[in-house]
């Protein structure tokens, strides 16, 4: 009795009218770019030096080598800033989560000839820097 009741209730609850809230559509929407996205990103192994070469870790349970989080978003953020096929070599590097705990392992381990070539860093959610 008690299942034939819970999915009368789900069932009933499917058919309700109200809309689902703007920022649940604007997520969904979201979601949907992001799929239409390829999510790894592979220039640099492509084209080699550009202005700014931008090396992110994204997080542990994402997808890609860019994830879906926040990696896309920076890499078009630095993309709209300096564009995409210059000739001088600046690094930025990045990462989220677990990702960010690498990116920040693997500049303090560099020489000091690679870590003046870093020209920015950006973690979210670092877990080696609490």
């Amino acid at each position: 009795m008690k299942f034939v009741f819970s999915v009368a209730l789900a069932a009933l609850a499917t058919t309700s009218p109200i809309a689902p809230a703007t920022s649940e559509i604007v997520a969904l929407a979201a979601r949907n770019e992001i799929a239409k996205r390829d999510i790894t990103e592979n220039e640099y192994r492509v084209y080699g030096c550009r202005p700014v070469i931008f090396f992110f870790a994204r997080g542990s349970t994402e997808i890609g080598n860019m994830g879906t989080v926040v990696g896309l978003g920076v890499c078009d953020g630095l993309k709209s800033a300096y564009g995409s096929s210059k000739v001088a070599c600046q690094i930025v590097v990045g990462g989220y989560s677990q990702g960010a705990a690498l990116t920040h392992r693997a500049v303090e381990g560099r020489s000091s000839s690679v870590k003046n070539k870093v020209v920015g860093a950006v973690t979210f959610g670092d877990t080696q820097n609490l």
